[in-house]
């Protein structure tokens, strides 16, 4: 009795071509996701470009006492220290600038997006690459 090697199950060629041209084209689909995600995040991060208007909120605000009254421990007046009282603005006080507080909110929103988009584009790209891979069955 002779034994015969066992022989590879392949698709038909049509369908072959089809699914490695598949592969091809969601490789470079992902490629191109990630790259753009890249350069974007880049040139947001490196400040060539400014993050999209994406929300606009009011920056936070800490309530101020409204007498002005703040005093130091005796140990700190012993040493010189001394307290200038604020002549005016009593009340909530803003810690950061709106502008600056949502460049920053909407510059994070971003960079989340664009890393977003670069795991997408690395989900299609692998899908590309198993389609390209020769998948060989042995009976």
């Amino acid at each position: 009795m002779t034994e015969n090697p066992a022989q590879p199950i392949t698709a038909s060629s049509s369908k072959f071509a089809a699914d490695k041209l598949t592969g091809y084209v969601l490789l470079l689909l992902g490629l191109l996701m990630i790259a753009i995600a890249v350069v974007l995040a880049f040139l947001l991060l490196t400040g060539r470009t400014k993050p999209p208007q994406a929300v606009n909120f009011e920056a936070p605000s800490i309530q101020m006492p409204s007498n002005g009254s703040v005093e130091l421990p005796a140990q700190l007046k012993s040493q010189g220290f001394s307290v200038s009282k604020p002549t005016s603005q009593v009340g909530a006080q803003k810690i950061i600038s709106d502008e600056v507080f949502n460049f920053y909110l909407n510059t994070g929103l971003f960079y989340l997006l664009m890393m977003f988009v670069a795991s997408a584009g690395s989900k299609v790209a692998m899908i590309g690459v198993h389609l390209i891979k020769d998948f060989k069955i042995k009976v």
